[in-house]
């Protein structure tokens, strides 16, 4: 388990810098002209985000952490979008699942397409992934800090179904170790102690990433779409280091959850992370539950994002219906 271990100020002649921004913004402009896509309704405007990371620690840069284009989807993903959308709509009407959410991304070009993506759920253990970037940030500026050392005791969760295949026993760890313990074997634990003794340093990763407020009262409050964010930001290395985005993501391609996105791409790398979640009748019974899963496909030469988030009655159907969806994706992609 254990993986981890001259500015120059130019001044130059104002019209040619003019010039040169004049050009510069109708290259810009020519290929965005030259690659614009189509809405999915004929009414919705194509528009583009930019999260900037918006630091006090500079005063002449903002540094960009993810271009967003989620407002649109590109037209050689159509086939795509109508195999995915009949598929849905194939296991809600079986009764597999009552709500699927799907959001496809080719992680290098930042084309997507996606079913329902903007509806929302309970992300649930998926943010551990949020703890696991914020843990590393503070390692950035203090390498030592993973080795500090943090009291375990473990805790049984009756109301988590997918339960650690590895539990920890009760004991002094590094923040390091905890911290694997966390992604790989999903310990709902070893996230309350990290979130626990940094609560601020993880809601700047949600304010920072303009991620919503994990403490609204709302269950539901991300959509697939809102959580490939996390994923993106690893990927190009634009939130932490390319060290620590490259450990984050290597990290969590150990996960041990195998009976989602992993039932459909055969030997193929995935980076990932799945989340549960259940809610009860009042007379203890479930009245339904939430299973996804969502993460990095690394296809050669072309690796893509994929996030499927699902709600229905039975986990069991709920994890078939995000094995099939990743089938489907990966043998239009291999």
């Amino acid at each position: 388990m254990r993986k981890s271990a001259r500015f120059d100020h130019v001044i130059g002649n104002k019209g040619l810098w003019r010039a040169f921004g004049l050009i510069v913004i109708g290259i810009v402009a020519g290929w965005y002209l030259g690659n614009r896509h189509v809405a999915k309704a004929e009414n919705s405007t194509p528009s583009v985000n930019v999260i900037r990371e918006n630091s006090n620690a500079y005063r002449f840069i903002n540094p960009i952490l993810l271009v967003d284009n989620s407002g649109v989807v590109f037209n050689e993903y159509a086939p795509l979008d109508k195999e995915i959308t009949d598929l849905v709509s194939k296991e809600t009407a079986s009764g597999a699942a009552d709500k699927i959410s799907v959001y496809f991304r080719d992680i290098n070009t930042g084309k997507w397409t996606g079913t329902n993506e903007t509806e929302l759920y309970s992300p649930a253990s998926m943010l551990k992934v949020i703890t696991l970037l914020a843990y590393l940030k503070m390692a950035e500026a203090n390498p030592d800090f993973l080795n500090e050392k943090m009291e375990y005791v473990p805790v049984d969760d009756p109301g988590q179904f997918y339960k650690p295949e590895h539990p920890m026993v009760a004991g002094s760890y590094s923040i390091r170790d905890i911290m694997l313990q966390m992604i790989i074997e999903s310990d709902n634990q070893a996230m309350k102690i990290l979130n626990d003794a940094h609560p601020d340093a993880i809601l700047s990763v949600y304010k920072e990433l303009e991620l919503p407020d994990p403490n609204t009262p709302a269950d539901d409050f991300m959509s697939a779409e809102m959580y490939s964010r996390i994923f993106r930001t690893l990927y190009s290395s634009t939130y932490l280091s390319r060290e620590y985005s490259e450990q984050a993501l290597e990290l969590l391609s150990y996960t041990s959850f195998d009976q989602g996105l992993v039932q459909g791409t055969g030997t193929t790398q995935v980076s990932h992370k799945f989340g549960e979640h259940t809610v009860l009748n009042s007379n203890g019974t479930p009245a339904y539950r939430e299973l996804h899963d969502c993460g990095i496909v690394y296809v050669p030469g072309h690796p893509y994002f994929l996030c499927v988030m699902t709600k229905g009655q039975n986990f069991a159907e709920l994890q078939k219906v995000i094995g099939d969806i990743s089938t489907l994706v990966y043998k239009e992609q291999e």
